[in-house]
């Protein structure tokens, strides 16, 4: 319940809405709200009308998942990120698809280019969840086969380019949620869950240079009273 916007206002009721450990005193509360001071002077006017509930702006990015191995494996799918708290409904972006392994075609000589990853999201001017793309396909001589090059990983943003050769579809995109969360209490805990990003696909016969590329790390912002928290890994913040 926010205090007072005018009239009578004590430090009790500063310490009632905010909490903090008796003597109490004014600097205890910098920064505590949107308009109190973060250091200096500071007086208990600074406190009218504000508040310890605060809303939560939050962007959760699923992982990319990896590229599949030119004339080789898949790769595997992205992993799921989230945001839990007993205090809102759990928040979940799934990651992206991994990409097809390009097939193997014989009396046939060239490159084949991959499948491109999928499209990562803009957060605060940083892609994140780009899936991985297909590994780059060649002949090798001195034989007449041609190994054709390996879908894209789904991103976050976007599905991944289908394998060479088609008649192949395009790897699933992951998810991306962005939203706001109101009326979140001081001491409410947050777990933040980083989903892995997918791994590429291996080349024929394990041919690293014909491998698909790993897809990108899911990552989480949460934007708290002005402040931003960005993860990319697994962890938690008490607000």
């Amino acid at each position: 319940m926010a205090l007072a916007a005018s009239g009578e206002l004590s430090l009790s009721d500063i310490q009632g809405e905010f909490g903090g450990s008796a003597p109490h005193k004014l600097s205890e509360y910098y920064d505590a709200a949107s308009g109190v001071p973060a250091s200096g002077e500071i007086s208990v006017s600074d406190f009218y009308g504000t508040s310890s509930i605060v809303d939560m702006v939050y962007h959760v990015v699923g992982a990319g998942g990896g590229g599949g191995g030119a004339g080789g494996s898949a790769g595997t799918a992205g992993g799921t990120t989230s945001i839990a708290s007993s205090a809102f409904t759990t928040v979940s972006s799934g990651g992206g698809g991994g990409g097809a392994g390009g097939l193997r075609l014989s009396d046939t000589q060239g490159t084949s280019s991959p499948g491109a990853g999928g499209a990562g999201v803009d957060v605060g001017g940083v892609v994140r969840g780009r899936g991985g793309s297909g590994g780059v396909g060649s002949s090798n001589p001195p034989s007449n086969d041609v190994e054709l090059g390996g879908a894209g990983g789904g991103g976050a943003g976007g599905t991944g380019g289908p394998a060479q050769g088609g008649g192949f579809p395009a790897t699933a995109a992951g998810q991306y949620n962005t939203g706001t969360i109101a009326d979140i209490s001081p001491g409410t805990v947050i777990t933040v869950t980083i989903g892995a990003g997918g791994t590429g696909g291996a080349g024929y016969q394990g041919n690293a240079s014909k491998a698909g590329s790993n897809g990108s790390s899911g990552f989480v912002r949460l934007t708290i009273g002005g402040t931003d928290y960005d993860f990319t890994s697994s962890g938690s913040h008490t607000v």
